[in-house]
């Protein structure tokens, strides 16, 4: 056959499918692409050489869906849409006319198919809580990693189920602060790379954001006794989670813990002038510390410029005795060194001559009951009540006295002694209020803030020797043990006098011994049993 016969004139190609096209550059598209709806777009070059196609048909394989991805265009380029997120792959072109598809061109270049993140899942939301501060809760939102969609994650978007919290992060678990405190919300997430943002998560579980309680405002503060401050202030806020307990702390450096209750009952020495300020703790921590309260002078105690008479008004500033001057016959009682002819008292012992005011020593006598004043405030397992609030079933701070034991009579408590030297005394008991009664007593014996009927006992430290004294035969020379330092501390303020008042007793079980505020005491009598007379005062 000639050259000429073997070629083939137009007309002719009409009958031929189009020759393959020439493969051009195969590229990742990434952007905005959902997971696993990647894209790719590619170019080409028809072959003119002979029949001509009508269009052209672009195709991958795509191995995350076990598939050829394929598209159909007219020209260069075309953009095959549906890959896998990550997956590699060649693409190769075919052209197609009226006869029919052509042979496929050779493979592009390799190419790596991205899209935006997968969207997270298996969401946990926790409340952080400790050592928040009030409103500024902080919720910790763990998850399940989402693929990358081929594209390195770069950050996580956080928001609320209603859209009002929204905030970002980078890490798992994911935090989302600055949350009013008592907030309850769920959270969903989405991924964010080079291509874009993810869907969002499902919803995380609810969760409610506490911090610390919210500052308190300034107590107030007042001294309605001798001897005693009342400072009181307003629950504030508590952070979403129940406030455990109150400190309250005074200028001259006195503190205290009340526990769940808005005031408390300070001793102060009488005549001194001090603020005070609180803060609120919860299981998450302690608030910030109040403004300072207005400044209080606390009173002086009755019989001594001592309110009863109204610094002795009754008798017009010690009017009884005015003609002396305010005691002026004796020197301010100088005939007698400062009651010197009585040694402090001492020619009566501490009213000696009476029994620790023996002319009263049966106190009234009957079926009566003696022991702390209603204010006297009592250390139960819950923080400090005043006594007058105490209830069958509330449970006091206790001790084991080395000597005494756990079981002990009256009168073994009352023989016993020990070296208050070597004395260890914890507060590592408990005893169980059984009874409460109330009654009136007729002699008042108060130590700082604190008021005792004459027969209440508590533990002294007199003459070298350890030993439960009766508050009526306290002297300015003993010591007490301290509830606040575990130790022996001076006396301060002791007043010793008749007047009937109002007293609280509580018979308790296993132990009859509890603290006060500021002492160790025992408090033994049956309630409605009568009362021996109290030992007499040392000579």
């Amino acid at each position: 056959m000639s050259k000429q016969a073997g070629r083939m004139s137009q007309s002719a190609n009409d009958f031929l499918a189009p020759l393959a096209p020439t493969i051009g550059t195969a590229t990742n598209v990434g952007t905005g692409r959902a997971y696993n709806n990647g894209a790719v777009t590619v170019t080409f070059t028809a072959n003119t050489d002979g029949a001509p196609a009508t269009s052209f048909t672009a195709s991958g394989y795509c191995s995350v869906h076990g598939v050829t991805h394929s598209a159909t265009g007219s020209s260069s380029p075309i953009t095959i849409q549906g890959f896998g997120s990550g997956v590699v792959t060649n693409i190769t072109v075919t052209g197609t006319n009226s006869v029919g598809q052509g042979p496929a061109s050779a493979a592009s270049n390799s190419v790596t198919v991205t899209t935006v993140p997968q969207a997270p899942s298996g969401l946990s939301a926790t409340d952080t809580g400790t050592g928040r501060p009030f409103n500024n809760g902080e919720a910790r939102i763990s998850f399940t990693t989402p693929a990358t969609g081929g594209s390195d994650i770069t950050g996580y978007g956080i928001q609320s189920n209603d859209g009002g919290y929204a905030t970002s992060g980078n890490s798992n678990p994911l935090s989302a602060a600055g949350i009013a405190s008592g907030t309850t919300y769920s959270f969903r997430i989405n991924a964010t790379n080079a291509n874009g943002t993810s869907d969002y998560s499902a919803l995380s579980n609810s969760v409610t954001l506490t911090t610390v309680p919210a500052t308190p405002s300034a107590p107030s503060a007042s001294s309605p006794s001798a001897g005693t401050d009342s400072v009181s202030w307003s629950a504030p806020s508590n952070g979403g989670s129940g406030i455990t307990s109150y400190t309250w702390a005074s200028s001259d450096g006195k503190s205290g813990n009340v526990g769940t209750a808005t005031s408390a009952s300070v001793g102060q020495e009488q005549g001194t002038e001090q603020t005070y300020t609180v803060y609120a703790t919860n299981a998450n921590g302690n608030s910030a510390t109040s403004g300072a309260s207005g400044s209080v002078t606390t009173v002086f105690a009755a019989f001594g410029a001592f309110g009863a008479f109204g610094a002795f008004s009754a008798f017009g500033a010690f009017g009884a005795f005015s003609a002396f001057g305010a005691f002026g016959a004796f020197g301010a009682f100088s005939a007698f060194g400062a009651f010197g002819a009585f040694g402090a008292f001492g020619a009566f012992g501490a009213f000696g001559a009476f029994g620790a005011f023996g002319a009263f020593a049966a106190y009234g006598g009957g079926s009566r009951w003696y022991s702390v004043g209603p204010n006297t405030l009592i250390l139960t397992t819950n923080g400090y009540v005043q006594a007058s609030d105490l209830e069958v079933g509330d449970t006091l701070v206790s001790a084991d006295v080395p000597g005494l034991g756990m079981s002990f009579t009256k009168e073994e408590m009352v023989a016993w002694t020990n070296n208050p030297d070597s004395l260890a005394i914890v507060p590592n008991q408990t005893t169980t209020v059984t009874a409460v009664g109330v009654s009136n007593a007729s002699v008042v014996v108060m130590i700082g803030n604190e008021t005792y009927s004459g027969t209440h006992h508590l533990l002294a430290k007199r003459d070298g020797l350890a030993q439960m004294i009766l508050s009526a035969n306290l002297l300015t020379t003993d010591k007490l043990w301290s509830t606040q330092t575990n130790s022996w501390t001076d006396i301060v303020d002791l007043v010793i006098t008749v007047m009937d008042h109002q007293v609280i007793s509580v018979n308790c079980e296993p132990l009859d011994i509890f603290f006060t505020e500021n002492y160790l005491v025992y408090d033994g009598y049956p309630i409605d049993s009568p009362l021996p007379e109290p030992e007499p005062a040392p000579e």
